[in-house]
């Protein structure tokens, strides 16, 4: 819910699992691509814990879905933040033009330092999971983590093509 309501007042879309992009949307629609993306990534956990362990607990990877979303609900915080959004823009232009526009060293600071926290948060998040998931599921072995990597690549997918043809 806290996480659909930053979407909806930042102005930011959860289209994937691991995605955050800026685009204004209703709280209606950020709620239900939340729901989504934790139901598909509960589901395939779901399956690939109960490949490895058959006592795995639906409740367990439920947690471990909800949980792992916290990082990229703070990401949604940082992500429409017009300073950035210019800096973009000015490196975008440059590309497209003969004469490349000169982005000052405080900028591209900037930009470094906002990369850097998104990209922390996002192996935050995959931390959560894989500590998550390993105690849910009591994963040991390199093929459990097969199991585990097969799982998110398929969620990612899964809940970015539903969530477009929506």
């Amino acid at each position: 819910m806290g996480g659909s309501f930053i979407g909806y007042y930042f102005g930011v879309t959860y289209d994937g699992i691991f995605d955050v992009h800026i685009s204004p949307v209703t709280f209606t629609e950020s709620l239900t691509e939340n729901v989504i993306n934790v139901v598909i990534l509960s589901l395939l956990l779901f399956i690939a814990g109960i490949i490895i362990n058959s006592k795995t607990r639906i409740i367990d990877i439920l947690n471990v879905a909800l949980i792992s979303r916290f990082p990229i609900y703070l990401a949604g915080l940082f992500a429409n933040n017009q300073r950035i959004s210019e800096i973009s823009e000015q490196l975008i232009d440059s590309v497209h033009q003969e004469t490349p526009v000169l982005v000052s060293s405080s900028e591209m600071m900037i930009l470094m330092l906002f990369s850097a926290v998104l990209i922390l948060l996002l192996v935050y998040q995959l931390m959560l999971m894989v500590f998550g998931f390993k105690t849910a599921v009591n994963a040991r072995k390199w093929q459990h983590w097969l199991f585990f990597a097969f799982a998110l690549i398929a969620a990612e997918v899964i809940s970015k093509a539903i969530i477009h043809f929506i």
